[in-house]
């Protein structure tokens, strides 16, 4: 499985560090046998397209140059051999280093034991999304692989190719065409067959809405006529007062209001002016009840024009 685990320069303390883990004592580990399998997929099947092998340190399989894209993958597998044991033997560390020729930037993946090989698969489509800047077009990397023990005089870094290119520029798709295709100005301005004259137009409600709304607004003051005529002050005569006067005004302001509503006011503006003339709609009617009870009982004139200041 693979996993980056650095991206930067190798500097001297990093060697000594790794000097340090793995031991400078004699070296008892050789390369057996390494092979490096580049594959492509072409047709979701796997097409070999490049593989060399070697056998010992001495004879590492050198490539002049590899080119390499997200259709490519790579399987690195080498096998290493212990001469004291005289078996096969697991190195504590073994990298796969993909460093820049002009940055010096480097990254390195991890190998793992499968069998009796170290073997690491290297898919290149994910390089680009992991690390952008270091995964350029066309760039030139030095593949080599690290490998460091205790019973190695260090780390052996064996060069496999100098100039490795990754190729990532596909040629862009063609934008797919839409099954709907959507005339978007249709949003601000009305195609001819859709454009109607509104001047001829006059907003009205609908009947049954203005019926009942003319009902609901009508019968608190059908019912004021009717405590008139209970009180008695029906059919004598209607004082002249200023409560009185403006009461009836504000009748007649209800009834204009009803009639605009029939004619092209809404339902939300109309109620906006029925709730305005309520003001001093309420307080004159109840002033006016007042009046007509006090000239019931037979209170002078003069006394009930004091009594409405």
């Amino acid at each position: 499985m693979m996993c980056k685990i650095v991206a930067g320069r190798l500097s001297t303390i990093g060697i000594l560090f790794l000097l340090l883990v793995h031991g400078v004592g004699g070296s008892t580990i050789s390369l057996r046998k390494a092979r490096l399998a580049i594959t492509k997929i072409e047709k979701k099947k796997s097409v070999n397209v490049e593989a060399f092998g070697s056998k010992g340190w001495d004879a590492p399989p050198v490539s002049p140059q590899i080119i390499l894209s997200e259709d490519h993958k790579m399987k690195v597998s080498m096998e290493f051999f212990d001469s004291n044991a005289d078996s096969p033997v697991f190195p504590k560390q073994v990298f796969v280093r993909f460093r820049d020729n002009d940055s010096g930037e480097f990254a390195d993946f991890i190998t793992k034991k499968s069998g009796s090989s170290v073997l690491t698969d290297l898919p290149f489509q994910k390089f680009s999304a992991q690390e952008p800047e270091l995964w350029r077009d066309f760039a030139s990397f030095t593949m080599s692989i690290l490998v460091g023990d205790v019973r190695m005089d260090g780390v052996n870094i064996w060069t496999v190719c100098e100039d490795v290119l990754f190729v990532y520029n596909r040629p862009e798709s063609p934008p797919l065409k839409s099954a709907f295709d959507f005339d978007i100005s249709v949003k601000k301005s009305l195609q001819p067959e859709f454009a109607v004259d509104r001047s001829s137009i006059v907003p009205t409600a609908p009947a049954p809405i203005v019926f009942l709304f003319c009902i609901l607004t009508v019968t608190p003051f059908l019912g004021l006529i009717i405590v008139w005529s209970v009180l008695g002050a029906l059919p004598p005569r209607v004082p002249a007062s200023p409560s009185v006067g403006i009461f009836l005004l504000s009748l007649a302001a209800v009834l204009v209001v009803l009639i605009r509503f029939w004619l092209e006011w809404n339902i939300i503006q109309t109620a906006k002016w029925i709730l305005f003339i309520m003001v001093p709609l309420l307080p004159s009617g109840f002033r006016a009840l007042s009046l007509q009870k006090l000239e019931r009982d037979g209170t002078d004139e003069s006394e009930v024009a004091k009594k409405d200041e």
